[in-house]
């Protein structure tokens, strides 16, 4: 029996390929497996949807830490550039050259893969 839900998992799956990513985000790949257990639980299987959605738990868990530091890098970036500004504004280039650097740096590290 294809659900509206199953219909919906489909749609995402093939969004999410046309996109090329390294690797997947964790989020995308608990939002698949969220549809699944959806669609299987639709479909009375219990035992499939819990398998389903212990795979979704997983990686939605790993998402939450992975944007958690990614909030922390940025914040870091932001205190950083922030010390940029001022001491570039005071002409001091090289010491606003280094707290520049170091909130690229921590740019670089917020991405969320």
């Amino acid at each position: 029996m294809i659900t509206k839900t199953a219909i919906i998992a489909s749609a995402v799956a093939l969004m999410v390929n046309g996109v090329s990513y390294a690797v997947e985000p964790r989020s995308i790949v608990a939002l698949r497996d969220t549809a699944k257990a959806v669609s299987h639980g639709e479909d009375d299987r219990a035992d499939v949807l819990v398998r389903h959605a212990e795979r979704a738990l997983k990686d939605a868990e790993a998402s939450v830490k992975a944007h958690a530091e990614a909030h922390q890098h940025m914040e870091e970036a932001v205190k950083h550039l922030k010390e940029a500004i001022e001491h570039g504004k005071q002409r001091h280039a090289e010491e606003a050259t280094k707290h520049a650097t170091e909130a690229m740096t921590h740019i670089r590290r917020s991405q969320v893969w």
